[in-house]
């Protein structure tokens, strides 16, 4: 017989054995899938599904065999066929594979700023251009949902909780002093400039297992990596002066970067009166360092210090005696430090190794002064030396962390990892040392669960130890979210969250335990490019709060009686959509809480808690007139407030008690930038001007009293208003399309 007769009757004998298969591509809800790609392994024979998720093809194997199903997407299965017969009808199902795109996004508690894929509600320069703000993340912050508008003590104040709840992380490590040292009756603001940091996430609860010690909220800040040139970067106005340099390296693989600024309010307060008197002008000094180096695989490794010394005088009315005067004294030295490296490894692993130090001095002189400014004696109580100290604070926190990430399946990801915290914190107080040292040691793992684009989780679990408390605790941590439509997703969390006792409070007592809050939180949100619609009700379980106990004429010791609770429901939106080259957002909150610490005699609503409150940010940029406008408006309700005695029984009563007028501020700034339009301007210049309570409301915050309750004095603000003009330049990068990019 001849080859290709052979051939020919080969082939007639194959078309006559072929099996038929066919069906229907589906994915988990039972929708076609079109294009996806269906073959028998280690074969040609194959197909590809219609737009109705169909397909057929004709297949000479015969036997036990393999079909394979792939589609853009979606999880690729197999699947064994007996290939007997004509013909085979197989209907098949594939899993939708998460990615970045498209998959929900745990979202309950939390708000993201620069994270594009967690939903970015403010970038550095939202948190810079925020009117009233004047650069600070934690003012910028209050104009979300769930904080309170507190202008007397620093810190964030989240959802019934107090400023030290709220902890702060760069890069992963603890800061242990975010804020500029305390001032009687002042907000000082935080150390760090929002230009630092590539992302900023803000969680109001139910935060991630790999954080601990914050009973209410955290804020985690991501420092940026390499910058993208080298430039240099001055600032000049009446209050402060300001130089910095990034450089890098030509093989873009490093970089370096310093800054200095001084601030002096001389020339400010000679304008613009204080209510206090300062004998001593607060001065500033402020320099930091950085240096950034890429390593193999994309990984980095980053350091950055600060260093920050001030000081100051100031004179306030003593409430006891309208002839006296309290005169407080400042100074204060800071330096802090951050490492961190960031590494993928192999098999699907990556590695973060964080390491922090800082320290802190504060010397403090607080002297009852006469009319004539000169020291007026008094017996030597107890009493009094609440009025006449010196004091030495000075607190060192050294901080270790690694973290080991595994990539499981699409986003799925698996993270275990352990951190250690050494507090030496050294007091005197007059003549009366006090030494604290705490080891705290922390073990944590936590599993991210994409199951389909539309369903999620996050399961974590975290385990610390104190050995000055001698205790451990063990905290549960559960995310779920389901998307419900194109950017439309529920979310829940629940948590168990713990924290050390104060400082101050345990230089009296270290028979403390850890304080509790459990977290129940409920968030939907819709997002679309311009657009956010975000709402979240939570309750909070407050157990093992710090309680004072009267133990004699004004002795006291400390528990961990107290208890409470905090409820409510916070409202965000955020439209750069429906007005042209316009972008604002409204926010509001509404809190019942009610708690029994400290002092209070009975759960009653704590004194730095507003029922409601809300704000408005608007911004527009006007490209034509090279020109930004920014206004913001924020609303308080009354807080209460509360003078709590001892009775003769030694139990605290309420001596009296009632609600501060509401809470209004109305702030502006602007921004001018005359580079703008310009071909590759040599210098990129930006004149700023601003101006808090353009209305010259006067908010009363609470109120102090004498010493045998009859006397009470309100507290307020240092001035009715606060201004501030500068001009900001740069060398070597043009922000122009940043500023334009963020504003509009």
């Amino acid at each position: 017989m001849l080859p290709w007769v052979v051939a020919f009757a080969m082939i007639g004998n194959g078309a006559f054995s072929q099996i038929k298969i066919s069906g229907k591509v589906k994915d988990g809800k039972g929708r076609p899938v079109p294009g996806a790609s269906i073959s028998v392994k280690n074969s040609f024979d194959g197909a590809t599904s219609d737009s109705s998720g169909n397909y057929s093809f004709n297949s000479s194997d015969t036997g036990m065999q393999t079909l394979t199903v792939s589609s853009v997407g979606y999880r690729p299965i197999e699947v064994t066929l007996q290939m007997t017969g004509k013909f085979i009808h197989m209907d098949l199902q594939l899993k939708e594979e998460p990615n970045e795109l498209n998959a929900v996004t745990i979202t309950a508690g939390s708000f993201a700023a620069g994270d594009s894929h967690r939903g970015a509600v403010m970038s550095s320069l939202d948190i810079a251009t925020t009117a009233g703000s004047n650069a600070d993340i934690t003012a910028a912050l209050k104009t979300l949902p769930g904080t309170q508008q507190v202008g007397e003590k620093e810190g964030l104040f989240v959802r019934g909780g107090t400023g030290q709840e709220t902890k702060q992380f760069i890069d992963g490590s603890l800061v242990n002093n975010p804020y500029y040292t305390s001032v009687p009756d002042i907000s000082t603001r935080g150390r760090f400039s929002p230009f630092l940091f590539k992302g900023t996430v803000f969680s109001t609860g139910g935060y991630s297992a790999l954080y601990g010690q914050a009973l209410s909220s955290v804020v985690l800040l991501e420092s940026v990596d390499l910058p993208e040139k080298s430039e240099i970067d001055a600032s000049i106005s009446p209050i402060v002066v300001g130089v910095g340099t990034q450089q890098l390296a030509d093989n873009k693989k490093s970089s370096w970067g310093m800054s200095y600024s001084y601030v002096n309010v001389g020339v400010y307060f000679g304008l613009v009166s204080q209510k206090p008197d300062y004998f001593r002008l607060p001065a500033f000094h402020n320099a930091d360092a950085n240096f950034r180096i890429k390593t193999k695989n994309d990984g980095i490794i980053k350091y950055y210090t600060t260093f920050a010394y001030n000081d100051l005088g100031l004179r306030t009315q003593d409430v006891d005696s309208p002839n006296l005067k309290n005169a407080f004294n400042l100074a204060n030295h800071n330096w802090y430090n951050n490492l961190s490296w960031r590494q993928p490894l192999s098999n699907g692993w990556r590695m973060t190794l964080m390491t922090s130090y800082s320290t802190n001095l504060d010397n403090i002189q607080q002297q009852v002064q006469g009319p004539d400014n000169q020291p007026h004696d008094y017996p030597d109580t107890t009493y009094m030396q609440s009025k006449n100290f010196i004091l030495a604070n000075k607190q060192n926190l050294a901080t270790g962390k690694a973290v080991f990430e595994k990539k499981l399946w699409g986003l799925s990801s698996f993270r275990l990892g352990a951190e250690y915290w050494y507090n030496y914190n050294p007091l005197t107080f007059n003549d009366t040392l006090k030494v604290l040292r705490d080891q705290l040691m922390s073990g944590f793992a936590e599993a991210s669960i994409y199951l389909t684009n539309e369903l999620a989780a996050q399961l974590g679990v975290r385990y610390e130890y104190s050995t000055l408390l001698k205790q451990s605790d063990l905290g549960p941590r559960v995310s779920l979210a389901y998307k419900t439509g194109k950017g439309a997703q529920i979310s829940a969390a629940y948590g168990i969250f713990y924290e050390k006792p104060d400082n101050q409070q345990l230089f009296y007592t270290t028979d403390l335990k850890f304080t509790q809050a459990t977290h129940y939180i409920l968030n939907y949100q819709k997002m679309s490019k311009d657009q956010i619609f975000r709402i979240e009700a939570y309750y909070k379980l407050y157990s093992g709060l710090v309680k004072t106990v009267p133990l004699g004429y004004n002795y006291f010791g400390y528990n961990n009686g107290g208890s409470g609770y905090a409820d409510g429901i916070d409202f965000f939106w955020r439209d750069k959509k429906t007005f042209k080259d316009f972008d604002y957002w409204i926010s509001y909150s509404y809190i019942d809480t009610k708690r029994q610490f400290m002092n209070y005699p009975s759960k009653i609503t704590p004194d730095f808690v507003a029922t409601h409150t809300a704000s408005l940010v608007m911004k527009r940029f006007i490209t034509d007139w090279k020109a930004g406008f920014n206004v913001t408006y924020t609303f308080a309700t009354g807080r209460p407030y509360y003078n709590f005695m001892i009775n003769n029984t030694g139990k605290y009563y309420t001596a009296d008690e009632g609600h501060t007028k509401d809470y209004q501020s109305l702030n502006f700034s602007c921004e001018y930038i005359p580079s703008l339009g310009k071909v590759n301007p040599k210098t990129f210049v930006v004149l700023f001007a601003s101006m808090s309570n353009v209305l010259g409301y006067n908010p009363i915050y609470g109120y102090h009293y004498s010493f045998d309750g009859k006397m009470k004095q309100p507290v307020t603000p240092p001035a009715s208003r606060f201004y501030f003009i500068g001009c900001f330049l740069s060398w070597g990068v043009d922000r122009t399309q940043d500023a334009i990019n963020n504003n509009l």
